[in-house]
């Protein structure tokens, strides 16, 4: 077991496949669950315990050695995926169905391999501070100050408060001695799209998938600005994502704010479980309406005044149709929003009427189709608008 790895209240467990995980496990009397990974939990612990006042928080650290089944083509272990493949078998272990996951930066990565291979497990995504990277790096700014190997630079450049983060985050290198060294891991800790095995399979699942995902930046972390243009691409190109993007902060976010980010990651959350988009709702199908036969039967008790209404797109309306009939041919008018329009051309028929009105909308001239039909004093049908179909009811006025 890693109990270094973890600050206090370190569990383990040994999942499918017979890799030991080390874990904390916080906010117990919660019915949500959230799972998150990490390297280690030491100074983002103050937000997994911010987290816990509200889920069921798991951390689960992601390992560096053990059994591996997750392998590439030339027999490497390909630790993006078995990262992720640990973290579903920990939910699998531990019974666990469904559960939010927050990542931020290295962490992020179980949570796009479950997003990809398991997303039924999936309530919702928050990839903090990394995105999979569809283009390649704009700079190299980080990496470059990580061979400089000056840790005072890199914090600096990471930290808002650096003077208290130093010490912090030493304190947390210590703790870890010789598991810091992860020099063969660091090419995937920071490439989530080594998940997927190609670029365009990667692209194709960013613009379809169907979990939500939450992102959050930083304006002044240099891994932002390293992967710049591949991440506005994740930002404009991920289906439906929410993205923020905090001016003035850095990567240490969780040192930083650790409130602040947990702050954000509750309002993902909550979002999440609100679908703003109704276009996937099934539509009510329209009344199956007769066609009007022009040699039939006119129906002379159409002929007079009705108050007509619809529910169009901003509320319900009213208008009213003055129709007279010359045999079966229908004239007359509709008077909506002030205006009278004429009826052009229709019939009205024993089975049904159907007829045509001139109308002007949004300062262009139209055609509204109005099809019904009468049932003593009242009328129903469909108008067809150039913005789509509208169903009506409507009764005979007093005259």
């Amino acid at each position: 077991m890693d109990a270094n790895k973890v600050s206090y209240g370190a569990k383990s467990v040994v999942v499918d496949g017979g890799a030991e995980l080390t874990y904390c496990e916080l906010g117990e009397n919660n019915k949500d669950v959230l799972l998150t990974g990490a390297f280690y939990f030491h100074t983002v612990m103050p937000v997994v315990e911010l987290l816990a006042e509200k889920y069921h928080v798991y951390g689960i650290v992601m390992r560096f050695d053990g059994s591996t089944d997750q392998l590439n083509p030339d027999g490497t272990t390909n630790w993006a995926k078995q990262w992720g493949a640990d973290m579903y078998r920990f939910a699998v272990k531990m019974g666990i169905d469904r559960f939010r996951y927050l990542g931020k930066c290295h962490g992020t990565i179980p949570g796009w391999y479950i997003a990809k291979e398991h997303p039924e497990m999936l309530t919702a995504l928050a990839s903090f501070f990394l995105a999979p990277h569809v283009r390649g790096q704009t700079s190299n700014r980080w990496f470059e100050m990580a061979e400089e190997g000056d840790m005072s630079q890199m914090m600096s450049a990471a930290l808002r408060k650096p003077k208290s983060g130093i010490k912090k985050k030493m304190a947390e290198i210590a703790a870890l001695g010789d598991a810091i060294d992860m020099s063969d891991f660091e090419d995937y800790a920071a490439h989530p799209e080594k998940i997927w095995d190609s670029v365009d399979e990667l692209k194709d699942f960013m613009l379809n998938i169907d979990v939500p995902v939450g992102y959050m930046f930083a304006n002044e972390d240099p891994v932002f600005n390293d992967y710049y243009d591949s991440n506005i691409w994740a930002i404009m190109n991920t289906r439906r994502a929410r993205t923020v993007i905090l001016n003035g902060e850095k990567h240490l976010l969780e040192m930083d704010s650790p409130e602040r980010m947990a702050n954000e990651a509750f309002k993902f959350f909550d979002e999440a479980a609100i679908d703003y988009f109704d276009e996937d709702i099934t539509e009510e199908e329209s009344p199956d309406l007769p066609d009007v036969d022009p040699e039939a039967a006119p129906d002379k008790g159409l002929e007079g005044v009705w108050d007509v209404r619809f529910k169009g797109p901003v509320g319900e309306k009213s208008m009213e149709l003055n129709i007279a009939l010359n045999g079966a041919k229908v004239s007359g008018t509709l008077h909506i929003l002030g205006t009278k329009q004429k009826i052009t051309d229709g019939y009205a028929t024993n089975g049904a009427f159907d007829f045509n009105v001139a109308v002007k909308i949004a300062f262009r001239k139209g055609v509204a189709r109005i099809h019904g039909v009468r049932s003593g004093d009242n009328i129903s049908g469909i108008i067809t608008l150039p913005m789509g179909d509208v169903e009506f009811t409507g009764y005979r006025q007093n005259t």
